[in-house]
């Protein structure tokens, strides 16, 4: 339940979102990704990508044909760490260029592999994924919340949110 886990996050500085495996994440235009990405700047979080399937080339063409490049102050991908995930490598290289202490860093993470890579990161975990088993093996990796989707996640973001002594908002 998102709305129940809101005070799971309090701490937060900055946001890392690892969804560009997720094939309807990348090949879906929504304006969720918009409206998320919008309402991590105006929170005033840092906002970075980490991931594992791309490149950091990719990983630009990606954010550019979304029209959501310009939110992202760190791009990183798996190529340039050691250890890939589960591995915390690609959070801790993604939290070190964001200034971020890794204990103040929120990850968005579809997969579990990277659930396990946030936690050992020592970053709190949101779960992000429509498929209720899926959430299930999220929720049992370690993920400090479940969400279906990205929408479902914005009001942690936005001030006046309705949860404010709960929410990283405050």
């Amino acid at each position: 339940n998102t709305e129940r886990s809101l005070k799971k996050v309090k701490g937060v500085k900055s946001v890392t979102v690892s969804l560009l495996s997720n094939k309807a994440f990348v090949e879906e235009e929504g304006s969720d990704k918009q409206e998320l990405a919008k309402a991590v700047e105006r929170a005033g979080y840092k906002a970075a990508i980490a991931t594992g399937g791309h490149t950091v080339d990719t990983i630009k063409a990606i954010l550019k044909r979304l029209s959501i490049d310009k939110y992202f102050q760190v791009l990183a991908s798996s190529d340039l760490v050691d250890k890939g995930k589960p591995e915390p490598d690609v959070y801790l290289y993604t939290a070190k260029k964001l200034k971020t202490d890794p204990n103040h860093c929120l990850v968005f993470e579809d997969s579990l592999n990277g659930v396990k890579a946030g936690k050992a990161a020592g970053m709190k975990v949101v779960g992000v994924n429509a498929d209720f088993a899926t959430q299930k093996q999220l929720d049992r990796a370690g993920a400090d919340i479940i969400a279906p989707s990205l929408e479902a996640v914005i009001p942690l973001f936005k001030s006046g949110c309705g949860n404010c002594e709960n929410c990283a908002c405050t």
